[in-house]
């Protein structure tokens, strides 16, 4: 019996996750050097409030990073059956600053081009969080192993963080 047979639910592309977003209210307040107490008010959040408008980054930036955890389904080296449908899933962590959102693709990045789809979304995931990467495959009709290889893309389109892959052994 292979790994992924044991899995239950339905087979979903992308990326999946549940975690809540922190809170700013207790957000420590940065008060520059030689700043007096009322530059300092100036700069605290307003009660009830968030420092910064939502949508404005005012020339702040994040830096996009993948770890990836650990093999959810299909560890190395697994035997499957030529043709057989494959449900891919990796445990990663957003390890960068940004948060992923609807622009942050995940892309077949070489290898065997086990899939006919070489892009999926890879969001929503929280700068900190841990998540599951899910791609549909279909092992290739000759025996033989194979590789393929995916990487996390950000809204730019430049790629970040580890390059996750799949190793499997098609066998009759």
């Amino acid at each position: 019996m292979n790994p992924a047979a044991a899995e239950s639910g339905p087979a979903e592309q992308g990326i999946t996750a549940g975690f809540p977003v922190p809170s700013l209210e207790s957000t420590p307040v940065w008060t520059p050097a030689g700043a007096s107490s009322t530059d300092a008010a100036a700069l605290e959040a307003p009660q009830g409030g968030t420092a910064l408008p939502a949508g404005s980054d005012f020339g702040l930036s994040c830096a996009d990073n993948l770890t990836f955890m650990g093999d959810l389904t299909y560890p190395d080296r697994t035997k499957v059956a030529p043709g057989q449908s494959i449900e891919k899933r990796w445990k990663v962590r957003n390890s960068g600053t940004c948060d992923w959102g609807p622009a942050y693709r995940f892309r077949w990045a070489g290898g065997t081009e086990l899939s006919p789809r070489q892009e999926i979304a890879l969001y929503p995931a929280v700068a900190g969080s841990e998540a599951a990467v899910a791609v549909l495959l279909t092992a290739p009709a000759e025996p033989g192993r194979y590789v393929s290889n995916w990487r996390a893309h950000s809204p730019a389109g430049i790629p970040f963080g580890d390059v996750l892959y799949i190793d499997i052994v098609v066998s009759l």
